[in-house]
């Protein structure tokens, strides 16, 4: 009853506005105001070499947008996507070795994508294999 009460008080109020042609969740939830992806940069690992001898490879970066970043997700060649710690700040460890054993000859792509509270996304990416030799 009051979804059913905001939709109508909503559409009252906003439709001489010319806001009518917004689905009444897009109004409620702010979504039709922002349209504008979020922007992400990998800071670390820079461009150089990945030594697989320490345990750990860290990947570091920033994420901003309009709003507020809603969080941020990483795959690791192909895998699912798995929540990073942080938003506007974000990072993520590897375990080398399981990384090691897992890239054969091929290169391996590290998505990380960015997420706003209404849902627009955009990602960035780092190859390990050819671009990052491993020692």
């Amino acid at each position: 009853m009051v979804k059913v009460l905001n939709h109508s008080l909503l559409s009252f109020l906003l439709g001489p506005l010319g806001c009518s042609q917004f689905p009444t969740s897009d109004l409620l939830n702010g979504s039709f105001l922002d349209k504008k992806a979020p922007a992400i940069t990998i800071s670390e690992p820079e461009d150089q070499s990945i030594n697989l001898n320490n345990t750990e490879l860290y990947v570091r970066g920033v994420a901003s947008d309009d709003s507020e970043i809603e969080r941020i997700e990483y795959s690791i060649a192909g895998s699912d996507f798995v929540e990073a710690e942080g938003a506007e700040v974000w990072q993520f460890s590897i375990n080398t070795h399981e990384l090691e054993s897992s890239l054969g000859v091929a290169d391996k792509e590290i998505i990380v994508r960015a997420y706003d509270q209404v849902g627009n996304s955009a990602q960035a990416s780092l190859t390990i294999g050819t671009s990052h030799p491993i020692y």
